[in-house]
């Protein structure tokens, strides 16, 4: 079981960007967000945002992830599917299509 997110431009109605994240990296992803400060769940709750408004979301949680590298590897999955680098990489792939697309809106699929 996976999320996969993808931004998806209102304006001429096309996908911009996507991104799988596997629920492996939940854990982690809770743990780095709670201690940033930002509700667990935002990573789901980007659903329906602007690339704007999700963009502190995930910048909290990406300064917070790389903060403390040896903190969350600890936590990468003991089977093997997931890391803490790949999920370093999505956040700052959701990042950067956040700053490219600032009007786009952020959708997910579980």
């Amino acid at each position: 079981m996976s999320l996969d997110l993808y931004q998806h431009c209102d304006h001429c109605g096309s996908d911009l960007e996507s991104v799988n994240v596997t629920y492996n990296l939940g854990k982690m992803w809770y743990a780095a967000a709670a201690a940033a400060g930002i509700d667990q769940h935002k990573l789901i709750q980007i659903e329906g945002l602007t690339g704007i408004e999700a963009k502190l979301i995930v910048r909290g949680v990406l300064d917070e992830l790389m903060s403390d590298p040896e903190t969350y590897r600890a936590m990468n999955p003991g089977n093997g599917w997931g890391s803490y680098e790949g999920l370093v990489e999505v956040a700052k792939t959701v990042y950067a299509a956040c700053d490219d697309h600032p009007s786009a809106t952020w959708g997910a699929c579980r």
